[in-house]
């Protein structure tokens, strides 16, 4: 089940009359009721950032929460390191409701204020901010107001009719570069912040130096959030993998890497997105064990790519060292030497991952993310010239020889 699918029910469902008879305003008896409308934007948002592809042991921070209901959500959804913030000072003329509602929501928000051009401070890393239906950029201090007499620093008034009128100056294109330079000092490897200034105002005339900056991080021209996203990895050197295996602590959860085997995808667009850490020969008792596992067929021809480049050798020659039990490159490293040292639950097979069926969320997230981003480092003619040379007669007892242990391990445990 989607958050979004999950979240429209639950949005209904839940009984919110004990906690609407303490914060009466209309705006709390409006988004706490049955009526989904107002969170549709926030949906389509959390979609955006990739909501459904997140563990739940990620670090999401609800930046600027008000009355809580948002990480209150995510908690009852399954996630389990959801924090907030809020600007106290703001907040202060509720502080007995806010202190009621943040209780039964329990979370702690600490207070944060957003200033122009000011260095803020967060309390760590996250794999997704949210600021949804932000006022972070109002300049409200920015703003005087004169009734004809006196002037003040008021910057809300409410007109006859008793319509509050709000007046704020925004963040111009310096500021919010500064704002999320900012912001991205704390997004973990792939994390996300998704930014939503509201009301919208970087349409309007005079804005379209701001405009043009945005556009950059838009999904669209039509969207009126936009996305922040750290694309920058840790730099892992590959000949510090040997003995090491990734290590999600919080779902007790393991990936061995396997050369030739995806661990370079699994690096790159999993293993930070989803809390895994590499570490040398950790006690993974009681953990599940995942592994990318291959054909060995098909494995021993990207692996000869591989070690050609390297080494810039023949095939003819690689099945010779083959042939002397001589490993002289760690591509050639049979696949079971990999995991028999470890429990392995879930093999899943790289080339038919779609006929794999996951036992978890994280599994799911894991295929998904194979569906988008392959370990291609060769092309089509080059593997087809290293399947001819393999498939000769000559070689059949030497490949076999060498396949057999990972040939009954594949046959055995592909895709389970």
């Amino acid at each position: 089940m989607t958050f979004r699918e999950w979240f429209t029910d639950f949005i209904v469902s839940y009984d919110w009359e004990p906690l609407r008879a303490v914060e009466t305003s209309p705006y709390f008896c409006q988004i706490a009721t049955g009526n989904v409308d107002y969170w549709l934007p926030h949906l389509e948002m959390l979609e955006n950032a990739g909501i459904d592809n997140l563990p739940f042991s990620a670090k999401i921070l609800d930046l600027g929460t008000w009355f809580g209901i948002l990480p209150f959500a995510l908690k009852q959804y399954g996630f389990t390191n959801v924090y907030a913030t809020d600007r106290l000072s703001e907040s202060e003329f509720k502080r007995k409701e806010f202190d009621f509602l943040w209780n039964y929501f329990d979370i702690q928000p600490y207070d944060l204020d957003i200033l122009p051009n000011k260095t803020f401070k967060l309390d760590q890393k996250y794999d997704l901010i949210l600021l949804l239906q932000s006022n972070f950029y109002w300049k409200t201090k920015e703003v005087f107001c004169h009734n004809g007499k006196q002037l003040t620093r008021q910057w809300q008034v409410k007109d006859a009719e008793d319509r509050t009128h709000t007046f704020f100056s925004p963040f111009d294109k310096s500021e919010l570069e500064f704002f999320n330079n900012n912001m991205q000092e704390y997004l973990t490897p792939r994390g996300k912040a998704i930014i939503h200034p509201s009301p919208w105002v970087y349409d309007q005339d005079g804005m379209e130096e701001t405009s043009k900056y945005l556009k950059q991080f838009q999904i669209n021209n039509e969207t009126t959030h936009y996305v922040l996203q750290n694309q920058v990895l840790p730099v892992v050197d590959p000949n510090n993998w040997k003995d090491k295996v990734w290590v999600n602590k919080s779902d007790k959860t393991f990936f061995v890497p396997i050369w030739r085997c995806g661990n370079t995808t699994f690096m790159n667009y999993c293993a930070y997105q989803l809390g895994f850490e590499l570490l040398h020969k950790p006690d993974v008792t009681g953990y599940k064990g995942i592994a990318f596992v291959r054909d060995p067929r098909i494995r021993l021809v990207s692996s000869i790519l591989m070690v050609q480049q390297n080494t810039g050798v023949t095939v003819e020659y690689i099945l010779e060292k083959l042939s002397e039990n001589n490993i002289f490159d760690e591509h050639l490293i049979q696949q079971t030497d990999f995991i028999k040292n470890y429990t392995i639950t879930s093999y899943i097979d790289l080339d038919n991952y779609k006929n794999y069926q996951p036992k978890s969320r994280m599994e799911n997230i894991i295929i998904k993310t194979l569906e988008v981003y392959t370990d291609n480092n060769s092309n089509d003619t080059s593997k087809q010239k290293v399947f001819e040379i393999v498939n000769q007669p000559q070689y059949k007892d030497i490949v076999d020889n060498y396949m057999a242990v990972d040939t009954v391990m594949f046959n055995k445990f592909g895709n389970t």
